[in-house]
């Protein structure tokens, strides 16, 4: 047995605590064991859990509001975040994914809008951390995100003595505190997205700048200026790498009626490259039915959904890390239109260099892989973790993340 994080509870109800572990496995072995305690500090037989994915951390609570603990954790191999309904005699229901995300990482609950019902914090450790509102069934329909606040650990706690817990998260060697805002009650808010006439369709793949979409409040509903511009995604479910973006955080806010219908409204903006990776599945022309959702200041929520134009035309300087998670081998493929120096390195989450997989001073045009073999440049397998790489060629600098799994 090769544990890695514990959760302790009374799961069997029996009044003597027990110990649900996570577990270093391969892909086809139970992750997950349910050790029942004796009470006297020994365990029983350990009981395997509907688990087998890579967990990163493991939390114990009642979200369906049943007295039998459940439990959630963050699953790095299939990128979601996931609960476990408690079956009250120490085994546990199917997992039920509740965020699809890059990178998982951070979990914590509490009770966050005082309705007393616990709530989720989930982060990803390069993206954003999340608020999962707990509706008593097991389930998070509400939800809001905060964009640049990344979580590769998250804990709560009342840091400015109001009565409600706030949320602190490190990540890479720097501390975010978000303070809590909730109020019991918030509902959802009515919002219109959609895209300026004068805008042409979205090239995926190509070397066009970013695009905008216009969001205004229904019904008054709420302020432009309540909107959280650093919670802004845009959600596509099959038709890319990635299901969800994040817009880009301007510095200022520009509120006009562009379409003349007589309510203000504010440009929401994404990066090519994020677009990219949310639409680089789709075949040819397509008109993509996507989601904008966002939160208001005061902890509320929409989600709006979109029409978009949708054009591959295919990723000439795509650069892919493929299998990734990686275990114990990937490749990095990428292409090159003209001649010209290369170089690929991979770092720790320090930033130090860990092996460089490619230096040369001339390399042709075309498509060119290079493969990993999970080794340092000292000839010695890598712990499992996260590497960054950093691609530089002659079509730009490229960065991404690898996920390392033993």
């Amino acid at each position: 047995m090769r544990p890695r994080f514990i959760a302790v509870s009374d799961f069997d109800l029996d009044g003597r605590p027990d110990l649900a572990v996570t577990l270093i496995a391969g892909r086809s072995e139970p992750a997950l064991l349910f050790l029942p305690g004796l009470g006297d500090g020994t365990f029983g037989a350990p009981i395997p859990g509907p688990f087998t994915g890579f967990a990163i951390s493991v939390i114990s609570g009642d979200w369906n509001v049943d007295g039998k603990p459940d439990l959630a954790l963050s699953d790095l191999r299939n990128h979601t975040f996931q609960t476990f309904a408690g079956q009250g005699d120490g085994t546990f229901a199917s997992p039920v994914s509740f965020w699809s995300s890059p990178e998982p990482y951070g979990l914590a609950s509490d009770d966050l809008n005082g309705d007393g019902i616990a709530d989720l914090v989930a982060g990803d450790i390069g993206d954003s951390t999340r608020v999962f509102f707990g509706n008593g069934a097991g389930g998070f329909p509400r939800r809001t995100s905060f964009a640049g606040l990344p979580a590769q650990y998250v804990a709560l706690g009342d840091l400015n003595q109001d009565g409600l817990a706030d949320i602190v998260s490190g990540s890479f060697g720097a501390l975010y505190v978000r303070l809590n805002t909730f109020a019991s009650g918030n509902t959802a808010v009515e919002a219109r997205a959609f895209v300026p006439k004068e805008q042409k369709p979205i090239f995926a793949g190509s070397d066009r700048d970013a695009i905008e979409i216009r969001l205004e409040p229904v019904h008054e509903s709420y302020a432009n200026e309540q909107v959280d511009l650093s919670s802004l995604t845009l959600s596509s479910e099959g038709t890319g790498s990635f299901s969800q973006i994040h817009s880009v955080v301007p510095r200022d806010v520009v509120v006009s009626d562009t379409d003349r219908n007589g309510i203000a409204e504010i440009g929401i903006t994404f990066t090519r490259s994020d677009l990219d990776a949310l639409f680089d599945r789709v075949d040819l022309t397509k008109m993509v039915n996507a989601e904008l959702r966002g939160s208001i200041l005061d902890g509320r929520t929409f989600c709006a959904g979109v029409a978009l134009n949708v054009k591959n035309v295919g990723p000439p300087h795509a650069v892919v890390f493929a299998p990734n998670p990686l275990n114990p081998r990937s490749k990095l493929t990428f292409a090159t239109t003209r001649p010209g120096s290369a170089r690929a390195q991979l770092f720790d989450l320090q930033g130090r260099l860990v092996r460089t997989l490619l230096d040369v001073a001339v390399l042709e045009a075309g498509t060119h892989e290079v493969f990993f073999d999970g080794k340092s440049s000292r000839g010695q397998p890598v712990s499992s973790g996260v590497l960054f790489y950093r691609l530089t060629s002659t079509e730009g600098t490229f960065e991404g993340r690898i996920v390392v799994l033993k």
